[in-house]
Order: structure tokens, then sequence, then C-alpha cells
């Protein structure tokens, strides 16, 4: 069974450093604790090792009343290849939220 995820609307140049943003929907006044991304595995979604795609820094903060960003910075990658990044977040709700949100990034030279 093929796992369905979503994709980025724009590709990634590997010869350049970009910005892509994870939204999170949260209910009025959480917000999110903490946000760790991966480039992983499309079969498995385990963490990708050998991946030449590069994670060079991770933000969130709150874009609306209702809906938290998590913004990466990429570079690198190979041209014509397909990333899979997992953005797993926790919120500050009491039991805190839990979840993950894996979207799909195509690079190639633009």
């Amino acid at each position: 069974m093929a796992i369905d995820f979503e994709q980025f609307a724009e590709r990634h140049d590997p010869n350049m450093r970009k910005d892509w943003t994870f939204r999170f929907k949260t209910n009025a006044g959480e917000s999110l604790s903490s946000a760790v991304v991966d480039v992983v595995d499309s079969t498995s979604t385990d963490v990708d090792a050998a991946t030449d795609l590069v994670i060079e820094s991770t933000a969130f903060g709150q874009i609306s009343p209702t809906v938290w960003g998590v913004t990466i910075w990429v570079s690198g990658g190979g041209a014509s290849s397909v990333y899979y990044l997992r953005c797993r977040v926790e919120t500050t709700s009491s039991p805190s939220r839990k979840t993950d949100k894996t979207m799909r990034l195509f690079c190639e030279e633009l």
C-alpha cells in the first residue's frame, strides 16, 4: 500500500538555499512547544541518514490565531530527486498533542 503525501507547490533548486513552511492548525490559545524536521524514507518514514538534502535550520511561530508555521531552510539535494520531509510537532496544551506532517519536495535545477 502506497503512502499518500502532500507536496510543496514549488520545486527546490539544489544550487540554492530556500525556506519551506509546514502549517499546523491549533486550538485557540494553543501553541507549539517543539518542532523537529527530518528527511525520511518514503516507504518506512524512518530518518534517511544518507540524504544529500541539508536542513540548515528550523524555527516556528504563530501565523494566525489558530495556525502555527514551522519554517526550515534547505540547501543541497540532487537534481531530479524527490525528498520526503517529516515535521513532528508537540503543542503546549495539557495533555500535549503530538502530530506529524510529511511533505514531498521535488528537486530540480531551475
